[in-house]
């Protein structure tokens, strides 16, 4: 028994040629990097902004409670972001002259 030569192949190139013709091909794990790495440099940023403003005292939760939390996390998210960035332009550039 033949095998089949379309059985063998890429599965997506037989499916879709005219997808694959004449774009670059993007990793989509490496989009969703761009996004969410300044997203969470921004969101640490404001997190010790709001933790660090003195806020109107209308419940002890509001006044204790909030800035204590964003103040912990506060550089988690900043460093996190941070090193995401860092780590996506690192893969960006050893990809550069491969393509």
């Amino acid at each position: 028994m033949a095998s089949d030569p379309e059985a063998t192949a890429d599965p997506e190139a037989t499916a879709f040629p005219e997808a694959l013709e004449g774009r670059p091909r993007v990793n989509p794990w490496l989009v969703a990097l761009w996004i969410v790495t300044p997203l969470l440099i921004v969101a640490g940023a404001t997190a010790q902004w709001i933790a660090l403003t003195p806020a109107e005292i209308t419940s002890p939760v509001t006044y204790y409670v909030v800035p204590a939390l964003l103040g912990a996390i506060a550089p988690w998210l900043f460093g996190s972001g941070l090193a995401g960035l860092i780590g996506v332009l690192l893969v960006q550039a050893t990809r550069w002259r491969r393509a």
